[in-house]
């Protein structure tokens, strides 16, 4: 039986007021009205005719206006889904409405934007994160800071979901160890599903080699509950961590193996900032003031793989240490399925070493597809020549071939 999880992704979108701080008399406002006219908005029937006479008294409600009206609207917000259509026809209104001041206008625009991604981004990640107690009034407050000005939307989803440093993922209390590098993650893994693939087998073999706080195998559970998982993670600190959190999903199913991946076995240093649990490396390169560097065992995937007939999917993410695994384990690739590989490149070492890598996969029978990872193109995405002379990410997605046409 085929492994697939289905499931229909829509958008929220949000209006709400900007206060200006403008002490005028405030315009009299009716909720049964505003209610209405979101309603309208969010029809499928919602006539141009329909909101000729709502569009004037609604930017009376956002220039004018005080916190009390924009917590209302936030809250009027989240009970309707407002289309990508009439959202638009909205901000169209907006802007042809005769208001003298076009800076402001375009500052609203650019606001409401925010707000609408917001609530695309909230309805998303609460298919996976479950609501703490007290979250509706951390929606609205977080709805009325975008509404003045915030650009800080990570942290904002911080205010909203995290507890004493805990999340509520899939029915289970997860630990974590910074936000930044868990919200990047999370919406990579569960929003994105960047793991995501299917297979006959009731219970397939995963590697995850570069476990972290165990994320990718959280997921691997919700999409193939029986799997069996090899969870790598070299980090005393974060291994503690992933076993707490793997102890909550089904602890015999899954193996949580404290090693390095390696070409060979010994001992190495790895890094980790304090500040971004994603950023470890074992070439100290990335060193900071805040770094942490210890010393991990390192041991060959092979020694795994040669006791096995079958792997369904592979993720490495091993700080650089890609090739040489990869080069280790060639003669067992003909086993594999899937894989998932984030490559790791530097202005200080080799030039070729991701041509080699592709090179592998295609002499072993592989598709593969190239890009950028969530969160390398969010820093990469301005002049991306210039982190050419730094550290680089891609992720590399192989599938293997089974069928040859000329």
């Amino acid at each position: 039986m085929t492994t697939e999880t289905p499931r229909e992704r829509g958008h929220s979108e949000g209006v709400a007021p900007e206060a200006t701080g403008n002490t005028a008399a405030q315009p009299k406002w009716d909720e049964g009205q505003l209610k209405l006219l979101l309603r309208a908005l969010s029809s499928d029937s919602a006539s141009t005719k329909e909101l000729n006479g709502q569009h004037t008294n609604l930017l009376k409600a956002i220039f004018n206006t005080d916190a009390a009206k924009t917590a209302l609207l936030a809250d009027n917000a989240l009970l309707v889904d407002l289309a990508k259509r009439n959202s638009q026809l909205l901000l169209e209104r907006i802007l042809q409405a005769n208001l003298p001041d076009t800076t402001r206008i375009n500052q609203l625009s650019t606001r409401l934007s925010k707000l609408g991604s917001f609530f695309s981004q909230l309805k998303s990640a609460s298919q996976f994160l479950t609501y703490p107690d007290e979250a509706e009034d951390k929606i609205k407050t977080a709805a009325f800071k975008l509404l003045h000005g915030s650009d800080d939307i990570m942290n904002l989803f911080r205010t909203i979901f995290e507890v004493d440093g805990t999340v509520n993922l899939t029915g289970h209390t997860l630990k974590i160890l910074d936000w930044r590098g868990f919200w990047i993650a999370f919406n990579e893994i569960f929003c994105s599903e960047d793991y995501y693939f299917s297979t006959d087998e009731n219970e397939p073999l995963i590697i995850d080699g570069g476990a972290n706080i165990g994320l990718a195998t959280y997921y691997f559970k919700w999409l193939c509950p029986n799997a069996r998982i090899l969870s790598f993670e070299p980090s005393e600190q974060i291994q503690a961590i992933l076993q707490h959190n793997i102890a909550q999903l089904s602890p015999h199913q899954i193996s949580v193996l404290g090693y390095a991946l390696s070409n060979e076995e010994g001992v190495l240093n790895f890094s980790t900032p304090r500040s971004d649990s994603l950023a470890g490396s074992l070439f100290g390169e990335r060193l900071s003031a805040d770094s942490t560097v210890e010393q991990v065992q390192a041991r060959r995937l092979r020694d795994w793989l040669e006791q096995e007939r079958s792997i369904q999917f592979i993720k490495l993410d091993i700080e650089g240490a890609e090739l040489d695994v990869l080069k280790d384990i060639e003669d067992h690739l003909h086993k594999v399925e899937n894989m998932f590989v984030e490559y790791h490149g530097s202005a200080y070492g080799p030039q070729h070493d991701l041509v080699d890598i592709l090179g592998l996969l295609s002499r072993n029978h592989f598709r593969f597809h190239i890009t950028k990872s969530m969160g390398t193109e969010k820093y990469t995405g301005q002049r991306p020549l210039t982190h050419l002379s730094g550290r680089f990410s891609q992720t590399i997605y192989a599938k293997k071939i089974h069928e040859f046409k000329a």
